[in-house]
């Protein structure tokens, strides 16, 4: 990946502090949940800060539901992390970023993909947390470049990046932007490794890193299809499912994505590929997300699900 080189003491001072044990998690939504669900599976000692106290208490109610489910998928990799050090058991939550603490090694947002909302926080924490704690956004489509730029020294920053459910997908994305240093991305692969995933590196900035941007033209033709009338989202789903043996369509990636998180997500495409091309797309999602149809999260989306599990 290319990246530009920095003076000898910035580097130095990132890469000598250690690997990531102390991280603070924002945003107690569908994917920071998940996330913070598989950190302290692994040991880390994680605080968990979002404005709603409400969703904070939902939050830690799934990931005491799903604990068991995570733990297994992740048994190996959880023996291995606990082994190799000390460990933390449960979460702290907090409402305010002053009761927030510190030491943190490492601050990852995972907000709404809005950037108004983002360049609030990144600004926040980092001007509260300076190096060598690493800075990273959850972004599922704006690249470091975009955001690195509310980071008071963006060598620590890069875009770290999770796929649902994140104990099966078992991946992360790791970018960065011309200015992020060697260390940090040595830092966000080896936790990576460390809590049970794949690091996946880019090579270059690009919107969506690689499954992402992939799964953008699988998702525009299936809400095109839809649009043109050509098919039901369950005959599509079931023709994408017979030939490619997948057990989901794209419209039950939708779902499990959550409906909410694929309009932010397509809404920033539109800064890419223009209105004229998202749009048409947009306006099928917003009268199921109107309806609070979001998906797998609340028990019904394109589709309808059983007691959410």
């Amino acid at each position: 990946m290319a990246s530009n080189e920095f003076s000898s003491d910035v580097d130095s001072a990132i890469g000598g502090s250690g690997e990531i044990r102390t991280v603070l998690v924002i945003g107690a939504g569908w994917v920071g949940r998940q996330i913070v669900g598989q950190f302290i599976a692994h040991g880390l000692c994680v605080t968990w800060l979002d404005q709603s106290s409400d969703a904070l208490n939902s939050g830690l109610t799934w990931i005491a539901e799903h604990r068991a489910e995570i733990c297994s998928a992740n048994q190996d990799s959880i023996e291995r992390a606990i082994g190799g050090g000390s460990s933390c058991e449960e979460v702290r939550t907090c409402t305010n970023i002053d009761d927030a603490g510190s030491p943190i090694d490492l601050v990852l947002e995972t907000v709404s993909e809005q950037v108004s909302v983002k360049r609030k926080v990144l600004e926040l924490v980092s001007a509260r947390y300076p190096a060598p704690t690493v800075i990273a956004s959850n972004s599922s489509y704006f690249t470091p470049s975009i955001l690195s730029r509310f980071v008071h020294d963006s060598s620590r920053f890069a875009n770290f990046h999770f796929h649902v459910p994140v104990w099966q997908t078992r991946l992360v994305d790791i970018a960065s932007s011309p200015n992020t240093s060697k260390s940090t991305l040595e830092r966000l692969s080896e936790l990576s490794i460390r809590v049970g995933l794949h690091p996946l590196v880019q090579r270059v900035e690009n919107p969506g890193y690689v499954f992402n941007w992939m799964l953008k033209a699988v998702l525009q033709s299936a809400l095109q299809l839809r649009a043109k009338d050509v098919a039901s989202p369950e005959d599509i789903d079931l023709a994408w499912k017979k030939v490619t043996g997948m057990p989901l369509g794209p419209f039950g990636m939708m779902d499990q994505i959550g409906l909410d998180l694929v309009y932010q997500t397509m809404s920033a495409a539109r800064f890419v590929d223009g209105d004229a091309a998202w749009q048409p797309l947009l306006d099928q999602l917003s009268p199921l997300i109107d309806e609070g149809r979001l998906g797998v999260k609340v028990g019904c989306g394109f589709y309808k699900y059983g007691e959410f599990s």
